[in-house]
């Protein structure tokens, strides 16, 4: 019966490392789309500022030819 008893703890170990193993990958994996996201997010507010220029420069030579 402890033989039986040991094996089952060794894979119980070996399934516990492994899932260890897994949420630490599953972390950094996150960690890296909160970056991504935080990114593109900036990347619009640069776009939506961009836009906001472009469209105050063509009112503006609106307002000149006009």
């Amino acid at each position: 019966m402890t033989g039986f008893l040991r094996r089952e703890n060794r894979a119980l170990d070996g399934d516990l490392g492994a899932a260890s193993d897994e949420i630490h990958r599953l972390t950094e994996d996150i960690q890296q789309l909160i970056h991504e996201r935080k990114q593109l997010a900036q990347q619009v507010q640069d776009y939506v500022a961009e836009v906001r220029r472009v469209e105050d420069v063509l009112a503006q030579k609106v307002r000149v030819i006009s």
